[in-house]
């Protein structure tokens, strides 16, 4: 959090901005917000203060660069008071970095999973897949025609209990156990 007066000023700050800065008082207090936080920073916060000067609280979250820092994105809260304005900012660059990798990751799943689904949907041969403990997890269209049972029937049942004769369960269920 930081406060600046009515012409701007860095009046106070605490901990984390200067931390998060890597800045230490004696550069920064007392110096326009605009030289602390670059140009181009400065430039994009006019909207922001037109609405401060009107006297409006502001919320706000987005990317912008910040001189000494780079891109950030940020979600602040600037409160008009009388004699300046209260900044309360937050640093989410790094949750929004892990959301786009996260993004990135699932978007490449669902594309490895629909060529999967394409392979064994269209296959010839009866394709039937079981997890660790022998529960069907896929079942393709040939298995259906080959065995005349539904998919949505047999995914998630065991599959000893689906397509292995009676006469042989006793065995399979042992060797499942190995």
């Amino acid at each position: 959090a930081v406060v600046l007066d009515a012409d701007e000023r860095l009046v106070y700050a605490n901990g984390e901005f200067f931390a998060f800065t890597g800045l230490h008082p004696k550069q920064v207090l007392g110096q326009t917000i605009g030289r602390i936080v670059g140009e181009q920073a400065y430039a994009a916060y006019g909207p922001v203060r037109e609405r401060l000067r009107a006297g409006r609280t502001v919320s706000w979250e987005g990317w912008i660069t910040l001189a000494g820092r780079g891109r950030r994105f940020m979600r602040e809260h600037l409160i008009p008071t009388p004699n300046g304005t209260i900044v309360i900012s937050l640093d989410w660059t790094s949750l929004k970095q892990r959301e786009a990798e996260l993004s990135a990751k699932v978007e490449e799943l669902e594309a490895t999973e629909a060529l999967k689904s394409s392979i064994v949907d269209h296959a010839l041969a009866a394709l039937v897949s079981t997890d660790a403990q022998g529960f069907i997890v896929e079942f393709n269209p040939a298995a259906e025609a080959m065995f005349g049972l539904a998919r949505a029937a047999v995914v998630g049942r065991p599959v000893s209990a689906v397509i292995v004769p009676e006469r042989h369960r006793a065995a399979h269920n042992a060797g499942m156990r190995r």
